[in-house]
């Protein structure tokens, strides 16, 4: 696809700051007369986490990340096409085919709520700060479980209080 490339897109979280987005998107479908289009992200796994249009505390953060890389590398196109949705689609057999999906609508209404997502995190990763959240439904299917170790929660406790965790922990319980 010549809309492809290996290059990071620059996306901007706030006045003057961007942050550099690298990945691969599963799949981009552009309606037949070329003006939408639609970002498909394949899951394997369950999907009961997953809900329309949110952003839980920055948790399903990838849908709306990808409708806006999509749509500056789409820009180019005559016509450029609107990115309109981005979706996850299960192809996990046993439960069956479902998707949970991201609109443009929400997307242009937590526009502000993604950027502050995603200002946190880099906020994080430049001051070298990163925190597990430990959630039981999450933890245990998470393939980093043995690196938090048994007492993550007590840990986790322990570590509320602390003003160096105050961004990531007001963002997460803030943002739907």
């Amino acid at each position: 696809d010549p809309a492809s490339t290996a290059e990071p897109v620059l996306l901007e979280i706030a006045p003057g700051r961007a942050v550099r987005i690298k990945g691969q998107i599963d799949r981009v479908e552009i309606s037949p007369d070329g003006r939408q289009a639609r970002i498909t992200d394949y899951k394997t796994g369950r999907m009961d986490r997953y809900k329309p249009d949110m952003l839980r505390g920055g948790t399903t953060a990838q849908l709306p990340i990808y409708m806006l890389a999509a749509g500056q590398l789409l820009a180019s196109r005559q016509p450029a096409p609107e990115v309109t949705e981005a979706r996850y689609l299960s192809v996990e057999g046993r439960t069956g085919f479902k998707t949970v999906s991201f609109s443009a609508g929400a997307l242009k209404d937590r526009r502000e709520a993604l950027s502050r997502v995603l200002a946190t995190f880099t906020g994080g990763v430049e001051r070298g700060v990163f925190f597990a959240y430990p959630e039981a439904d999450r933890c245990r299917t998470c393939d980093y479980r043995l690196a938090c170790g048994e007492g993550r929660e007590a840990r986790f406790a322990r570590k509320r209080g602390d003003q160096t965790a105050a961004d990531f922990l007001k963002m997460r319980e803030e943002i739907e």
